[in-house]
């Protein structure tokens, strides 16, 4: 029987070591899954984060042409304002005095 005890432990021994890369293989399946699906959110966040980025410079591109073109139309007021004969350059008008009762 001694000479069968060293193949049983070897058997076992194997079985146990099976046993085990099995768990750590269905283990590393999950972990897998699991970054998968991770990379996957993350992915669609950035695609979302790039969508709204991209709307942003847009935006923001047809609000410096629109600071722009108000500035340009401010100073065509002011040079025009400040044409002598306008009727903004002449001296002011007095007001009236207040009413007394």
């Amino acid at each position: 029987m001694n000479s069968k005890a060293p193949v049983i432990l070897l058997i076992v021994l194997c079985i146990g070591l099976a046993v085990g890369l099995v768990l750590r293989h269905n283990k590393a399946l999950d972990e897998q899954k699991a970054a998968t699906a991770q990379r996957d959110e993350l992915l669609e966040k950035l695609t979302a984060a790039e969508a709204r980025e991209a709307a942003l410079r847009t935006t923001n591109i047809t609000l410096h042409a629109d600071r722009e073109s108000t500035r340009a139309t401010l100073d065509q007021t002011t040079a025009q304002l400040g044409r002598p004969g306008n009727c903004c350059n002449g001296p002011r008008p007095r007001s009236r005095p207040p009413r007394r009762r």
